[in-house]
């Protein structure tokens, strides 16, 4: 019989969990970082694209909250492939999730070298080259990760309030004066079909979707749950809803703030500052200026979360033999897994300096690309996840209904597979039609 969590006073309820969550997702980080290529993509359809996203998430979640009530333990997407298909398929799928976090890491580092360089260019007059932001800061969240160094939860609790609440002032300071710079009507064509399903829908949809990577962490901390079977369903459905809502909100504020037929054009002129400049303009430069503050602060938090994640997902590789034994050692003073940790540095330092050899754009051609390569991978396992539940209850009989164990997922499996596809049929358009290493790495002529 499993522990009464409910009779743990330091047990995480509803409340705690549904942060964990965003805290996990960073949706701030994502207004400013992958808002704005959802937008290149499908302009105001952006909000459209949200909705259905969340959407999809939600679909999926039926199924995965219903397996996760027989895991008996903590597990990631990986986890649930294992036991739904086979340790063999598990070990497949821990590969394919080794290379999607770091790509996703290394993409990271472009988006945070262009939004830092900015910041520094504006405060201190200094041109620094985002070469150099990138791999000092890869030196040093190396050396804390290294050291097992962890900002404190209560910091990032802080900084995430703090950040949600400016985004937010900004929405409803739009909302209040009135679209197109101020006194034009709110639109809400953003959420009809004819705006979201443009040419642009694929890769836009990829990006939406990128932007919930981290909601498993209900499933993942339910072990440290109050009362589990309850908490965990309320806590997923919760954070999907909160995380939708509040993409949803703020891009269609944002896509009328800018004007409902120009936002497409100016987030492709202006990808990292247009948002900012939008808040200068509704609430004004200081607020903007704290904005540009948070967003480095929060990407900061955000890589040294995917470095110290990457580090144990490394060591764990290495503990059970997928990866050589000799990175599962723990380092005798610091207890944390330094050789892990070292092998995620120099890999993050190796891909990005084969971007910043190529000359390519950090942001534009190494963000983009690299987190819509780890976002293909990442809704592959999702994907996989869906089926692996199936194929877990069609092996395990349990008194689940039919809803979470078979159709839910199915439908999670199309959703998801329909994504993929859609993604990949359009990747060209990040590549501006070129093939190839060229077009991956934007080789100029």
């Amino acid at each position: 019989m499993p522990p009464n969590q409910s009779l743990r006073r330091n047990a995480i309820g509803v409340p705690g969990l549904v942060f964990l969550v965003i805290a996990a997702v960073g949706p701030v980080g994502a207004v400013l970082a992958a808002t704005p290529l959802v937008f290149m993509q499908n302009g105001a359809g952006a909000t459209g694209t949200y909705v259905l996203a969340a959407a999809l998430f939600g679909v999926f979640s039926v199924g995965y909250v219903a397996m996760s009530r027989y895991m008996g333990t903590a597990g990631g997407f990986v986890t649930y492939i294992a036991r739904g298909f086979s340790p063999r398929v598990g070990a497949a799928a821990a590969y394919a999730a080794l290379l999607v976090y770091c790509a996703m890491l290394c993409g990271l580092y472009g988006a945070f070298a262009v939004f830092t360089k900015q910041t520094i260019d504006e405060y201190f007059g200094m041109d620094v080259p985002w070469e150099l932001i990138t791999l000092i800061t890869i030196a040093l969240l190396g050396t804390l990760a290294y050291n097992k160094v962890e900002f404190s939860t209560r910091i990032l609790a802080v900084l995430l309030v703090v950040e949600a609440a400016v985004i937010l002032i900004l929405d409803i300071s739009i909302v209040v004066r009135g679209g197109d710079g101020g006194g034009a009507p709110m639109s809400f064509i953003g959420f009809t079909p004819a705006a979201m399903l443009t040419g642009g829908i694929g890769i836009a949809f990829l990006f939406a979707l990128s932007s919930f990577g981290g909601f498993e962490a209900t499933v993942v901390f339910s072990e440290e749950a109050r009362n589990p079977r309850r908490t965990i369903p309320l806590a997923t459905y919760a954070s999907i809803l909160l995380i939708g809502g509040f993409y949803a909100f703020s891009t269609w504020a944002i896509a009328n703030g800018v004007g409902i037929e120009e936002v497409q054009q100016t987030a492709q002129t202006d990808p990292v500052g247009f948002i900012l400049a939008l808040s200068d303009h509704y609430v004004g430069p200081v607020w903007s200026d704290l904005m540009g503050i948070l967003v480095v602060a929060n990407f900061i938090g955000i890589l040294l979360g995917f470095t110290n994640i990457l580090s144990r997902y490394v060591f764990a590789m290495a503990r059970v033999g997928v990866l050589p034994r000799g990175l599962s050692r723990t380092h005798t003073k610091y207890q944390s897994p330094h050789r892990a940790s070292l092998v995620v540095s120099v890999a993050a330092a190796l891909v990005t300096g084969a971007f910043m050899i190529a000359s390519a754009d950090p942001f534009s051609t190494m963000y983009s690309l690299l987190f819509a390569l780890a976002s293909v991978g990442l809704l592959s396992i999702i994907a996989a996840t869906s089926l692996s539940a199936i194929a877990f209850f069609r092996k395990n009989r349990t008194p689940e209904r039919i809803w979470g164990t078979t159709i839910f997922p199915i439908l999670s499996a199309i959703g998801f597979t329909v994504a993929i596809y859609l993604s990949v049929a359009h990747f060209d358009v990040l590549t501006g039609g070129q093939a190839g290493l060229a077009g991956l790495m934007a080789l100029p002529d």
